[in-house]
């Protein structure tokens, strides 16, 4: 504290938390806090590359998300050119479906970058020059009708992205810091185990839990990928291991321990084993 440190409102700082916000937009928008709230100041004239060297994002990016922020009403500029920037307190303006456009001069003849360029005839030119079509334009791509199919989006619902945070917390248990992961992939890979492949939230949990603490497979089962193409092993021997478990019980060699009640099962005690894995 003797080194300075940012005051702001318990709600308003909340709000930020619990805004559905990229990563990038996310560090922006409290660096905009850091550089104003932190010297004491509503607002400030703050550049990018500021706001860069403590969101730790490249100065090119910077000037992208903070128009995008300024868009969804999170930022405010005060003035023209390098105005004011600061963060809006009232936060039930906020737009967080918003998007920013950028602006295009209409005599421009398109984007540099290779947008189409209208043409009267058989060609589809761009700044950088004109091609024969081959294909019919009038076709959006992606639909059955095209030849070229876009990629499937990555994404996971909300009891996905739970599970992420599972898996995260079971396979770094005895790492210094929490393995390296997209949670967008992550999440991808649960919700296809579920859509897809029919694994039910419980089936899925118990196999995080159960590989996470076996001595062989708590090494290679590091993430949702591994973890889907492993499945029907690992299901197998996890099967196979509670029916030793429970011979070498029955044959006294484990003593005369008793079954917990279902459901409170652990990875060390295949005894309670779950209904779906019992079959």
């Amino acid at each position: 504290m003797e080194e300075g440190f940012t005051r702001i409102a318990n709600e308003l700082f909340e709000a930020l938390i619990q805004a559905p916000l990229t990563d990038r937009e996310r560090r922006v928008a409290l660096s905009v806090v850091r550089l104003t709230y932190g010297w004491n100041k509503k607002a400030d004239r703050i550049a990018d590359s500021q706001i860069a060297e403590i969101a730790h994002l490249p100065r090119q990016k910077v000037n992208q998300v903070k128009q995008q922020l300024i868009a969804k009403k999170v930022l405010m500029v005060e003035g023209s050119g390098h105005g004011l920037t600061s963060l809006n307190k009232h936060f039930d303006e906020w737009e967080l479906t918003a998007r920013h456009t950028p602006k295009t001069h209409p005599d421009s003849g398109g984007d540099k970058k290779g947008d189409t360029v209208p043409h009267g005839g058989d060609k589809d030119c761009t700044p950088r020059g004109c091609t024969p079509k081959t294909e019919d334009n009038s076709v959006p791509k992606g639909t059955d009708d095209s030849s070229k199919k876009t990629k499937p989006r990555k994404w996971g619902e909300e009891v996905d992205h739970e599970l992420v945070t599972e898996m995260v917390a079971a396979v770094s248990s005895d790492l210094d810091s929490p393995v390296k992961h997209n949670p967008t992939t992550w999440a991808n890979e649960f919700r296809l185990m579920r859509q897809r492949d029919g694994r039910t939230v419980e089936q899925i949990r118990y196999l995080i839990t159960w590989t996470a603490a076996h001595d062989f497979w708590a090494g290679i089962v590091m993430s949702p990928a591994k973890l889907r193409a492993k499945w029907d092993q690992l299901a197998k021997q996890a099967k196979t291991e509670h029916q030793q478990r429970r011979t070498n019980r029955d044959s006294g060699r484990l003593g005369m321990a008793q079954p917990k009640p279902q459901g409170t099962y652990t990875p060390t005690d295949m005894d309670n084993l779950p209904d779906w894995m019992r079959d």
